[in-house]
């Protein structure tokens, strides 16, 4: 074969290729197009004549055709911004009517309207007939929401307080406000986790082409496992919430009084060595009920040495965040401060925290922490300090 007619036959390949291109794109503009030109719709107007014959010539001073197309879903906003073209030698002028667009286009040369909308899409219309000389047609155009066989619905989950992190099926969906687009619809296990709070878990149910939306509400938890040897408490004695500092106390002592000196002191009569569990003397057995206990110096040790401790803020309060190595669960232990003599001090820097031992007739054990760190040694018994409770059942 020549040279010219591989040349000729390759070209007539690459021609057809790009006709058939040109003809799918066609075809699937119109399948998926939003905008649409109503079935039947157009109409010639019988004994509708243009009467400004001499205003609306095109620039071959050809004779024009008015159409005057309403529209429905679309607002009158949007059909200002709709464009009509037509072919090379087609010319058409746009005029804005209450409710209405009207055209007036080349009556001989037209054969289809390109329509396009910035939002909407675009629309390719054939013209049904000829256009005659100065006639007028009218047509409705409408905007149609396009058609989706998707089986999917949607999941909107609010929670108080926010910042829970979601999962699906043990999959994480990160926090709280959680907007899960195109979920399969189906049933699921939707799980719902923040630290000292109870863990939420329900089955829910997504359906096609509906959203869910949920508002759950976390309950604080009572404790907190960390994988030691005793469960602790979310809240100091006292208090409803994490970062609250709840109740002060004088060792020995279980309800809290408005001034604490060595003359109101009512345990240092007490002799023992350790009152954890003592409802006469522990405040967290007293007010929290059974299996609820002070905590023990070997506790605060395991507390110490089986967590790391993170100096931060929980809802603009200083405190500790003590997360186990264990499991990764944590508390947060406010820096509350303490009151003595009258005077309170400390609250926002430092953080007191009786331990349930005595370490003579006057003195006790207690936790004391700050940004630098912490310690464990004596105090006063009269001293009011925060209290965080055990749990051992």
């Amino acid at each position: 074969m020549s040279f010219f007619l591989i040349f000729v036959k390759f070209k007539y390949l690459y021609f057809m290729k790009r006709i058939l291109l040109v003809i799918f794109a066609l075809i699937s503009l119109n399948a998926f197009s939003q905008l649409q030109v109503k079935e039947g719709s157009f109409k010639y107007l019988p004994g509708g004549v243009i009467e400004d014959k001499e205003t609306y010539t095109d620039g071959n001073e050809s004779p024009m055709a008015l159409i005057k197309i309403s529209t429905e879903n679309i607002p009158e906003q949007e059909r200002m911004r709709l464009v009509f073209t037509g072919n090379r030698e087609t010319q058409i002028l746009k005029v804005p009517k209450t409710g209405q667009m009207w055209i007036y286009i080349s009556a001989e040369a037209a054969t289809f309207i390109d329509i396009k909308h910035p939002d909407y899409g675009t629309y390719k219309y054939y013209l049904p007939e000829k256009l005659c000389d100065y006639c007028k047609y009218e047509m409705v155009l409408q905007y149609v929401q396009p058609k989706t066989e998707s089986n999917f619905g949607i999941l909107s989950v609010i929670s108080k307080p926010a910042g829970a992190d979601v999962y699906i099926d043990d999959m994480p969906y990160g926090k709280t406000t959680c907007i899960i687009k195109e979920l399969a619809a189906g049933t699921y296990v939707l799980k719902l986790k923040k630290d000292n709070y109870e863990t939420i878990v329900k089955d829910i149910e997504i359906k096609q082409g509906v959203m869910l939306k949920l508002n759950e509400e976390l309950s604080y938890q009572k404790y907190v496992d960390l994988g030691l040897s005793v469960k602790w408490a979310t809240c100091n004695v006292g208090a409803e919430r994490p970062e609250k500092y709840g109740e002060y106390y004088a060792w020995g002592e279980i309800s809290a009084k408005e001034s604490y000196s060595y003359t109101n002191c009512n345990s240092y009569s007490y002799r023992g060595q350790n009152i954890s569990g003592n409802a006469q003397y522990d405040v967290a057995t007293a007010t929290m009920g059974e299996g609820w206990r002070m905590p023990t110096d070997r506790e605060y040790m395991e507390l110490e040495c089986l967590c790391t401790w993170m100096w931060t803020q929980q809802n603009g309060v200083n405190g500790y965040k003590v997360t186990s190595k264990k499991n990764g669960n944590s508390i947060f232990l406010p820096a509350a401060g303490y009151s003595a003599d009258n005077v309170y001090s400390d609250g926002g820097g430092c953080g007191y925290y009786w331990i349930a031992v005595s370490s003579g007739y006057r003195t006790a054990r207690y936790w004391l922490f700050d940004s630098a760190g912490f310690i464990e040694s004596n105090l006063e018994r009269y001293c009011g300090l925060s209290v965080r409770a055990v749990f051992t059942k």
